[in-house]
């Protein structure tokens, strides 16, 4: 699990000791997957994806 980033312990911390572990690490892969996401949407907000552009069709009908 933490090869994940899951922090595991064996008793509950206190709430200062979660207040300082609040910040989280992002995986490269959560950052890479992000990019690929935001470099599918054009500068209006609309995505390019022709999967996105199909589902949302689909909805419309």
């Amino acid at each position: 699990l933490e090869g994940m980033n899951i922090k595991v312990f064996e008793l509950p911390p206190s709430d200062d000791e979660l207040a300082l572990l609040g910040t989280t690490e992002e995986a490269p892969e959560d950052i890479e997957e992000a990019a690929t996401v935001l470099a599918s949407v054009d500068k209006d907000g609309r995505t390019t994806d022709p999967v996105r552009l199909y589902m949302r069709e689909m909805g419309t009908v």
